[in-house]
């Protein structure tokens, strides 16, 4: 604000509950306090006096008005499989603006629009193990808070390779050797009731029953 003519004072006042760092300058910061902000608007008056009190008092308003600020909170971070897609939340509280998810990577959305939405990763997603999503305002000159990232990681998917279809004589020894990816579990068994010797979880030694 300015003051001119015969004033040489000035003092600012609120409606609300704020704060002016210098409430004697005509050109000052306001902070709004939590009831200007729960309102969505307050009005300042800058007024000023002459030295002398002679002059009556003047007086000018302003009006602001506070938008709230986005902020926006995520589901926690996700783990999945390469060949699989990641069922993403986000809550956004302080505005109802339109908003986007972004993706750091190459995965697609069914629909970047929707807070609640599934994501699919791409082939640099799955090369790099991670990827991180965010829910963010199409206009980002809005008021912005907090925008929590969605952290998700891809583990490579189970692959296994077994040999099909061996022959062999009654009495031979079959030996053979798995080759799997990723990360995977299995659990070795012999339903024909034949001698089954596993070496490093992969190197296989078969006897054959009798029967």
């Amino acid at each position: 604000g300015s003051i001119g003519g015969s004033a040489t004072d000035a003092m600012w006042e609120t409606n609300g509950d704020g704060d002016f760092s210098d409430p004697t300058d005509p050109n000052t910061t306001y902070t709004p306090g939590p009831l200007d902000i729960q309102n969505g608007i307050v009005t300042l008056t800058l007024s000023s006096t002459d030295v002398n009190g002679t002059c009556t008092p003047a007086f000018s308003t302003m009006e602001i008005f506070i938008e709230p600020s986005i902020n926006v909170a995520v589901n926690t971070p996700i783990a999945i499989c390469e060949n699989n897609t990641a069922n993403v939340v986000a809550t956004v509280t302080g505005g109802n603006v339109p908003m986007e998810w972004i993706t750091s990577g190459d995965g697609t959305f069914d629909d970047p629009n929707d807070p609640n939405t599934t994501y699919t990763p791409g082939p640099d997603d799955i090369s790099n193990g991670s990827v991180v999503l965010t829910f963010e305002p199409i206009n980002p000159s809005g008021c912005i808070g907090s925008i929590e990232p969605l952290v998700i990681t891809i583990s490579e998917g189970p692959t296994l390779d077994f040999p099909q279809n061996l022959e062999f004589c009654v009495g031979d020894t079959v030996e053979f050797v798995v080759e799997f990816g990723g990360q995977i579990n299995f659990v070795w068994s012999a339903p024909g009731g034949g001698i089954l010797t596993i070496q490093n979880g992969v190197e296989v030694t078969y006897i054959p029953s009798a029967q």
